[in-house]
């Protein structure tokens, strides 16, 4: 077995245990999947010292499971996701990726988000 196959093994482990149903949408087009649900926080300094700190809710998803219309897609600002109800924007206020890969062979992404 591949290393990377191992990472999206273990990631799909994680995800049985810890997962959690979620639509993600773009526009009008919806894709129902299943993610692992985080947290990161974010620091913004100015002049080397801390100004302000954020807290992102974070979502854990397989890159082959981010699509609209079957076609493959990474995350976009606007982009929302939702979960039992409440929806969160994709976006990030430190000035960060809306995204980053979570893994060496980019098979996992973790999206920040933010409640609206």
């Amino acid at each position: 077995m591949s290393f990377t196959l191992d990472v999206i093994a273990g990631f799909t482990s994680i995800r049985s245990i810890t997962g959690v149903s979620v639509t993600v949408a773009r526009g009008a087009v919806t894709n129902s999947l299943v993610a692992v649900p985080g947290d990161s926080l974010h620091q913004f300094s100015a002049d080397g010292q801390v100004t302000s700190e954020f807290k992102s809710r974070d979502f854990l998803i397989l890159v082959s499971d981010y699509k609209f219309d079957d076609v493959a897609a990474l995350p976009e600002r606007g982009d929302k996701i939702t979960i039992a109800g409440q929806t969160f924007a994709i976006l990030s206020d430190s000035g960060e990726a809306y995204f980053r890969y979570s893994d060496v062979h980019q098979n996992i992404i973790r999206i920040h988000c933010k409640p609206i």
